[in-house]
């Protein structure tokens, strides 16, 4: 019988969710939209690998107990709450949907198959197949001003591509620094005590290596490039945690589309005199 099951969960990201699909034709795939979680180093992107033939058959047994068990709905989720959902569709194209939200307790069916699907995720991780990391560093260059360096890597087994910057208009490409104050208790803290500038093309000053005109950038596995910005950030007098947020397509080599990810940098200790 053919099938295809997968698990979403929005827990690390609302708009870049983490997918694990199973199905009857293919290997096992874990995406991840998002490591606001494990800022840094950690990657997102496609991950696939070929696991123990016992390991998926425990996910979609446990799955498929939790579509025979009787249906329980759950409390609708707020705006910003978690949503994890288990889907399986068959070969004719007929969808069955359970999920679970923070607002209600979730079944033991449930639990069950989704601690099979984080089991086969925390495997799936460990190999990257379409995958991106990043780190930022900052430097002061002035009164007010500074660089940042984003590097990108693909630390995947297969060639990858990322929007050129000459197509970051229209939204293809985001990228944000975030300043917050980290010498004020976490109970007195206000939208005051933070700031956020966006970083376009407009404040690129250079990548290594240099880019050619294009539409994309192509990465070999292990191959990376560096971009080099340098903007206005005027801060009131104070310490700061500074990280970047960059949200991108990654591409295939021929430009389509794979996924849309969120990569944040570590924070960093910046001191405002």
């Amino acid at each position: 019988m053919d099938y295809k099951i997968a698990y979403l969960s929005n827990s690390v990201s609302d708009g870049f969710p983490t997918v694990v699909t199973v199905s009857s034709s293919a290997s096992p795939l874990l995406s991840i939209g998002s490591n606001a979680d494990d800022p840094g180093p950690a990657a997102v992107g496609v991950f696939s690998a070929a696991p123990a033939a016992a390991r998926t058959e425990a996910f979609a047994q446990a799955t498929q107990r939790l579509m025979r068990s009787a249906e329980r709905k759950p409390a609708p989720a707020l705006p910003g709450q978690v949503v994890r959902r288990l889907t399986v569709t068959s070969s004719s194209g007929t969808e069955q949907v359970r999920y679970a939200t923070e607002a209600s307790t979730t079944d033991p069916e449930f639990s069950a198959a989704e601690s099979e699907a984080i089991a086969l995720a925390q495997l799936l991780r460990q190999h990257p197949k379409a995958a991106l990391s990043g780190q930022s560093a900052f430097r002061p260059t002035g009164t007010e001003r500074l660089d940042v360096t984003i590097k990108l890597v693909n630390v995947g087994v297969a060639p990858l591509a990322i929007p050129h910057p000459d197509v970051w208009g229209g939204g293809a490409v985001s990228i944000t620094i975030t300043a917050l104050r980290n010498d004020i208790p976490l109970a007195k803290l206000r939208n005051e005590h933070q700031r956020f500038v966006n970083l376009s093309t407009a404040q690129l000053t250079g990548t290594k290596p240099p880019l050619e005109p294009g539409r994309s950038i192509t990465l070999t596995p292990s191959g990376e490039v560096t971009l080099i910005f340098t903007t206005a950030l005027p801060l009131p007098s104070g310490g700061y945690d500074l990280w970047t947020t960059l949200e991108t397509p990654i591409l295939d080599p021929q430009g389509a589309r794979l996924m849309r990810v969120e990569l944040v940098s570590v924070k960093a200790p910046w001191q405002v005199p």
